[in-house]
């Protein structure tokens, strides 16, 4: 910590710190406070328990979500632990540093938290000088939200038909989270969510909303009532997230592209796994029919027409007189089946 101003007089600076990760200062939680001499360096520290105002705990930041002119309306209580010795102050005396074991915290080590700060001439909470927490103002945390869902995938169906493309969504952060589930399909085609085997939502049009005629939004899987399902998850937590795609009965213009997005009711932040559905058939055509004088050969051109996802396809024949079969793509040679039996025989190298 830094400051301005004299560098030789004493400012208590006052951490609060909700290490239960309700983002309220309730019984449960801690007050470190800090005696900073500036002429001395030293950083007397005093651990307290925090008594709350409400029962239900005290917000850490005010109704518009900010830490900056915000006083913590609760008061210190129980002291738990001391340092009056510390000397955490540099020699300039506008820096000091402190510390506070993590076992006098009850949480292990690492443990993420929120936070709160104070600056005052006393220890009276509610008669600070001044207050703030984290960038913008806002509530502070020692640590960190992060949920990803992957992978991408690809597939494809006949018209009518459906496919299944699996995800994984995972807390990769350091606090846990709940993650809203949003769905969207490119096409307007109808869209299934799974959450760990559970249907928890069905947008049947494809246009985002579990709300609409034909939706369905499972009970239970709405925690905050937005509209869409959620799920929670632990830091490093991890969920199976399974988003089953269903065309129209007409052949698709285009590949449709589906979205599942997940975002953390904890600081807004979202990834998109996307899942590029190819809807069509695959054709042979036309049939041919021909004569031929005995030795000589008979030529027939085909098209195979692919309207789903690129692939490889396998080709194979038949002579039901077992005459041998030549086959070519364009005017290249690629096998020969000498006997019309299904087996190329002479497969090109």
């Amino acid at each position: 910590m830094k400051r301005v101003g004299s560098s030789s007089n004493t400012d208590t600076f006052i951490f609060a710190m909700d290490v239960d990760q309700n983002k309220l200062m309730d019984s449960g939680d801690y007050v470190l406070e800090v005696a900073w001499q500036g002429s001395n360096r030293t950083t007397g520290i005093v651990l307290y328990r925090y008594i709350p105002a409400n029962p239900g705990g005290d917000p850490l930041v005010d109704a518009n979500g900010y830490a900056d002119g915000y006083s913590l309306p609760g008061s210190l209580g129980a002291q738990v632990w001391s340092d009056y010795a510390h000397n955490g102050g540099s020699a300039s005396g506008t820096e000091m540093e402190t510390y506070v074991p993590w076992a006098q915290l009850g949480v292990p080590t690492g443990t993420p938290i929120y936070y709160h700060v104070a600056s005052s001439i006393n220890s009276h909470l509610n008669k600070v000088v001044d207050n703030l927490g984290g960038q913008g103002g806002g509530m502070g945390a020692f640590g960190y939200y992060q949920g990803r869902i992957t992978p991408d995938r690809t597939g494809s169906t006949q018209p009518g038909g459906s496919v299944s493309y699996s995800h994984t969504l995972t807390d990769s952060g350091t606090f846990a989270d709940t993650y809203d589930l949003k769905v969207h399909s490119s096409m307007g085609y109808r869209l299934d969510l799974y959450v760990n085997g559970t249907l928890v939502g069905t947008d049947a049009t494809g246009n985002g909303s579990f709300s609409d005629p034909g939706d369905y939004l499972a009970p239970g899987w709405d925690s905050n009532g937005d509209g869409y399902p959620d799920i929670s998850l632990a830091s490093g937590g991890t969920a199976a997230v399974t988003l089953k795609v269903t065309s129209d009965s007409s052949p698709a213009s285009a590949a449709d592209a589906a979205t599942v997005t997940e975002t953390s009711e904890g600081d807004g932040s979202s990834t998109t796994a996307t899942d590029t559905t190819y809807v069509g058939t695959v054709t042979l055509s036309p049939d041919h029919s021909g004569d031929a004088a005995a030795g000589m050969t008979a030529t027939y051109t085909h098209t195979l027409t692919n309207l789903l996802a690129p692939g490889n396809f396998r080709i194979t024949d038949q002579s039901t007189a077992g005459f041998r079969v030549d086959l070519y793509q364009g005017s290249t040679w690629i096998a020969t089946d000498l006997t019309g039996d299904g087996p190329l025989t002479r497969p090109r190298s």
